[in-house]
């Protein structure tokens, strides 16, 4: 903490004392989009220039005033740039794109540009030239936006949408299916249990660009089958900044009302637990606890605190800040760039649900009829540290990091109906979830200026810890022949539903290293590049648990409230004892190791063709090592895939492209859904289980897509796309018995989609003066899938299917309207987003698939500058309508949601979030 601090108080120093003011950029081929390595960048009529860096980076120095500047480059026309101002010590940047020379010109031409037109023709280069079927957002876009992370910006992507504020849906595929990138470095999920990343971990300021791609390339990993986020951070800034922001908000569900909650640690507000719910040191371990008398099993009892109880509170407002701060300086004759950020948020929630079972079998009955109310505090703590520097205008070396802890500090309160039991039910849930993740990266990137090669490397590693100690659970039954309620408590075997504590932690380390070389040649009078590289990555896991639960049945006991059930004095060789469940099913641990290499070629074909190809091979090998009713269950895969890709770019004009692409691409199991460790779900009322017999899903992938750019900051695009599943893999429920439901993962043998997605953006200027600085854009997707065989299983039985994949939507629907006043510093944006009906749980021949209907979300922000534009006041609501998330079972198979005629299984309302934040930039 000092350290940071240090840097803030240097930082500030440093933006009083610089007083020059900057131009800075970048230089690019107007073709390929490709930064210019070298290119001489001069201020006309003076001596004041430099070159390019490794990324076709430029940084000049100069008093204030308006500049022309000059950029030269071997083979290349060259270009004047006017009208650049600068004024006192701010920073002009100007994007530039150059032409090659034609070999028939005989004398030098200068192309003249002004600061306007090269920024914007910038932009539009940075789309149009990309090598694949891609949406590309960039730092000049993230910055006029008023996006504050990144899961907020890519919900402005085509055929996107962003769920829970975090995870990422592409082409109406789950999250499962998307993978994610940083600086070139392929992430791991940031959540132990599910395939996924959270994209609200990366404040907007410290992103330089996001480029989704929707069409694999030999260069790119091989794992998914919607869409590759790639995120890149800032290297070195072009001018130091520090920059703070504050804010505070309420929960529509929340405010004004009380809030349960139940006594934690000191360090709960950090999203870490201090020791207050760890293990007691009375209980050994596994193996030596298995060997324990009754007596000393009681001894071991009395070290646990008497934690049962739950309290109420006035809702707590939710706060959220940011620090950031960069600083270009010299070291050593050295320029050196630097980047920090510090981030807080904690939000509290209070989700309204329902849940419902039903028996299906003969004359319908709802056997289960719950209301929940689950009273949520999450914190969100992250750092980031980037240091860059240039050793010359060829070399750069980087170090990136990032650290963020997620806490979930929880209850649920659960009240209702058992009818197959015959009784009123009342139960409860306690719970603390700590993930922390870590990720630290080496980059170097390099040019050889004789033999024309650029080589860039990285070394990566990532760690990933969750803990969640003494999670808790009780429930109370009063049966229709009794009047008062008793507590659910086993007498010799515990139960994880009620009277339990469960302890669990797991980490993943995971060691990623790559490569790549480029160079670039002449052949049939055009431009080609060729690249190889190699990437490999080790992931290790181990979980381990510790399932407890109270046990006995003294009757005169079990009426005591929650809060004193386990007092000491009930804890007794004639009252309660503690025990565990001591299988070996609870632990598991898992390694994988993947090795891939590529050859890609781009080759320009005359002046209006690009075809990116070639071909990636990956080496996966993944092992566990798990138990199934204490019988061992090893899982050792070894499988190679060669991924080819062909992505073709006819440039017809100016302004617009055709592009088709096919590609092979993979998707894996993760650890947690091969191993057969059994959770209850106290929320899902559920058994989830993995599967140790899965296989990857193969996907084919074809893209056609048209795509039209009028003007700066307008496009419109049109697509069509073909996917071909082999051995998808999906969550299947299953109910072996009344109220007896398990999770548990699967390959359909295969599945089929298509569709077609169309976009726009469009300026309103030209409606009149008034609409001058508005933007509407919308987006649509719309896909058929299929998963359709008719099979035999183990048994014998035959299994039919006719549906779409698990979390496959027919359709996403994006729009919005963007106001931004630039001169007066004010701008609003209302968003819309709709994901069609989609399949939650896969179900069988007696239990119908449980469907999540659409629900629409509506997103409102608006923002004023203030204080010359150096602060800002923000205004936020999120999902504005607040409509219920209902999941249901479409009992006349009409393909919606009827509230007479369906069986609801799931209805659940978070609430809006109103938010308004502070920004100060002491630039």
């Amino acid at each position: 903490m000092r350290v940071i601090t240090m840097f803030f108080m240097m930082l500030f120093i440093s933006l009083q004392a610089f007083a020059a003011g900057k131009i800075t950029g970048k230089v690019s081929d107007e073709k390929t989009g490709d930064p210019i390595i070298g290119a001489m960048v001069v201020i006309k009529g003076t001596s004041n220039g430099t070159a390019t860096d490794v990324d076709g980076n430029f940084l000049l120095e100069t008093a204030a005033g308006t500049y022309t500047l000059e950029v030269r480059y071997v083979g290349y026309q060259s270009k004047e740039v006017a009208d650049v101002k600068v004024t006192g010590n701010n920073t002009a940047t100007v994007n530039i794109v150059i032409a090659e020379a034609k070999s028939t010109q005989l004398q030098e031409i200068v192309v003249r540009s002004t600061l306007k037109k090269e920024n914007i023709s910038a932009m539009i280069t940075y789309q149009k030239n990309t090598n694949t079927v891609a949406q590309v957002v960039s730092a000049e876009a993230i910055r006029k936006s008023p996006d504050r992370n990144t899961g907020e910006v890519l919900k402005r992507v085509s055929a996107a949408s962003i769920q829970d504020g975090k995870y990422l849906i592409v082409r109406g595929l789950a999250d499962r299916y998307n993978q994610a990138t940083l600086n070139g470095t392929l992430l791991s999920s940031t959540e132990p249990d599910r395939k996924t990343f959270s994209f609200d971990l990366f404040p907007s300021g410290m992103i330089d660009n996001i480029v989704v791609n929707k069409a694999a390339t030999p260069d790119l990993p091989g794992e998914f089958a919607g869409g590759l986020i790639q995120v890149n951070t800032k290297d070195i800034p072009s001018e130091n900044f520090f920059t703070i922001q504050l804010g505070g908000g309420v929960n529509s569900q929340t405010v004004g009302r009380d809030f349960h909650y139940y006594k934690g640690g000191s360090l709960d507000f950090l999203g870490l637990d201090d020791g207050t719910r760890a293990l007691p040191s009375t209980v050994p371990n596994k193996d030596q606890f298995r060997k324990l008398t009754e007596e000393q099993r009681l001894a071991a009892a009395k070290g646990f605190k008497n934690d049962w109880a739950y309290d109420t509170k006035s809702t707590p407002i939710n706060a959220s800040m940011q620090a950031s701060g960069g600083l270009n300086t010299m070291l050593f004759g050295k320029k050196l760039g630097a980047i920090f950020a510090v981030n807080y948020n904690k939000q509290n929630r209070r989700t309204e649900m329902t849940r419902s079972f039903f028996n299906q079998a003969g004359v319908v009955q709802k056997t289960l009829d719950f209301n929940e109310n689950l009273y949520g505090e999450d914190v969100l703590v992250g750092a980031l540290a980037n240091l860059s520097m240039e050793l010359n205008a060829n070399n750069r070396i980087s170090l990136k990091n990032l650290y963020n802890i997620n806490g979930s500090d929880n209850v649920l309160m659960r009240e209702g109906r058992d009818n197959d039991y015959g009784a009123d039910v009342r139960s409860y849930q306690l719970g603390f979830k700590s993930t922390q993740y870590l990720t630290t990266q080496l980059i170097g990137s390099h040019y050889l200026p004789k033999s024309k090669i650029k080589l860039n490397w990285n070394g990566s590693y990532v760690r990933l810890y969750q803990n969640q100690p003494n999670l808790r659970r009780m429930e109370y039954r009063k049966a229709d022949d009794d009047s008062i309620y008793r507590a659910t408590i086993q007498g010799f075997q515990p139960s994880l539903r009620s009277a339990s504590r469960f302890y669990s932690n797991l980490t993943d380390n995971i060691g990623l290293g790559s490569f790549d070389l480029s160079r670039p040649f002449q052949a049939f009078g055009n431009q080609h590049t060729i690249k190889v590289g190699y990437m490999t990555q080790v992931k290790d896991r181990v979980f381990t648990s510790r399932p407890f639960g109270m046990v006995g049945n003294p009757s005169d006991l079990l009426s005591v409230d929650n809060a004193n059930i386990f007092a000491p004095e009930n804890v007794s060789l004639t009252g309660f004892n503690l025990s565990e469940l001591s299988d070996k099913d609870y632990d598991y641990d898992a390694n994988s190791m993947l090795h891939a290499g590529f050859v890609m070629l781009d080759n320009q074909l005359g002046q209006n063709f690009r075809l990116v190809w070639g071909a990636r091979y990956e080496y996966f090998n993944q092992q566990l090592n798990g138990f199934r009713s204490n019988q061992p269950v090893n899982v050792n895969t070894q499988v190679g895939d060669i991924l080819p890709s062909f992505n073709l770019t006819y440039r017809f004009n100016e302004k617009t492209n055709w592009r088709l692409s096919a590609s092979q691409t993979v998707v894996r199991p993760e650890f947690r859904e091969l191993s057969p460790f059994t959770f209850y779900d106290f929320e899902l009322l559920a058994a989830v289980q993995g599967n140790p017999d899965l296989e990857r899903t193969k996907i084919m992938n074809v893209d056609l897509r048209y795509e039209f750019y009028p003007r700066a900051g307008e496009m419109i695009t049109a697509g069509l796309f073909y996917k071909k599943f082999t051995n998808t893999i999906e969550q299947f429920f299953n109910e072996s018995g009344v109220n007896t439901i398990s999770f548990t993962y699967g390959n359909a043998p295969d599945a089929l989609s298509y569709g077609g997605e169309v976009e726009f953006r469009k300026k309103l200027d030209a409606m009149g003066n008034t609409f001058k600085n508005f933007t509407a854009f919308a987006n649509g997707t719309y896909i058929f899938n299929d998963v359709r065989f008719n099979i035999k299983d183990a048994a014998g039985n035959e299994v039919k299917a006719d549906r779409p994949m698990q979390g496959q939507s027919p359709f996403v629907i994006n729009g919005g309207l963007q106001y931004d006043a630039e001169k007066i510093g004010t701008s609003v944006t209302g968003l819309f987003n709709m994901v069609g009906r989609r399949i939650f749980l896969v179900g069988n021949d007696q239990n119908p698939h449980i469907w999540e209907a659409p629900r629409p979300v509506i997103d409102f922000t608006i923002s004023q500058k203030v204080l010359n534009k150096k602060a800002e006041f923000k205004f936020t609501i999120s999902d504005l309508l607040n409509k219920r998330a209902n999941y249901y079972q479409d009992k006349n198979e009409n393909g919606k949601y009827d509230v007479d005629a369906d069986f609801l299984r799931i209805s659940r309302r978070a609430g809006s979030n109103y938010t308004l934040s502070f920004l100060y930039n002491f630039r």
